[in-house]
This record gives structure tokens, sequence and C-alpha cells, in this order.
């Protein structure tokens, strides 16, 4: 399968991953599987690792499925931080729609190194919210 999560209560994250050619319907089963399921906290942490997603990944009328999906069902869910990480092999257009997609969910940034997406996480969930 091409994309598919892990929830690690233990460590509090949630990772996601997407890798090789998908399409809008993969990634939204996972997204909605995601939600469904019983260990699911809107509260945890995510990292969205999408390095070897393949260039071209997903054609244009997929990334506004997706979008409309995102900000109409996943966003409504969502309280803590999301790490989406890409990497150099990305072409141009699909890097571009997924900045624009991350630009759209709160509390999200893109990164291209797996350190510093996880010191982000680690800052901004665990080291933010101990000192409120």
């Amino acid at each position: 399968m091409p994309t598919d999560f892990h929830i690690n209560q233990d460590e509090g994250l949630i990772t996601i991953s997407g890798s090789e050619p998908i399409d809008a319907v993969d990634a939204i089963s996972t997204f909605q599987l995601l939600l469904e399921h019983p260990e699911f906290s809107p509260s945890l942490p995510q990292l969205i690792d999408l390095r070897g997603l393949a260039s071209g990944a997903l054609a244009a009328h997929d990334y506004s499925t997706l979008e409309r999906f995102l900000l109409s069902t996943y966003k409504p869910r969502l309280a803590a931080s999301i790490a989406v990480l890409v990497d150099d092999k990305l072409d141009s257009f699909s890097t571009a729609a997924i900045f624009h997609l991350t630009c759209q969910l709160p509390q999200t940034e893109l990164f291209d190194h797996f350190d510093v997406a996880i010191r982000w996480l680690i800052r901004r969930e665990f080291v933010i919210r101990s000192e409120q």
C-alpha cells in the first residue's frame, strides 16, 4: 500500500507515510482510517513522511480532491502540529502542491530534513505546551 499510518501512544506521535505513485483515493482512505481508529487523538502531533513519493505522484485533479477532504473533514478534527516531510527527488509541481496544502492546515510546516521536522514537532508540542 502506498500510504499507511502508525499511532504510537508511548511516544505521542502519529506517523503517516506515503510513497510511490498514489492517488487521492489512497490518501483520503488512509486519513479517513486514521480518523476512525480507536487510538486516534486530535492532540497527538503528526509526522507526514512523503520521502520516496514518486514525482508526478498525484495529478492536479487529485490535489484538488485531496484539498477538499483535508479542509472539510481532516482539518476540523486536528488540535496538534503536523510536520510534512518531502525529499529533493520530488518534482516542483508536487512540492508546490504539497506546500499549498500544508499552508491551509493550522500548525503545519513543510520540511526537507527529518531531524529539523522532528525538532520542530518536539519544540511545538512538548516544550511550548509544558511552558503554558
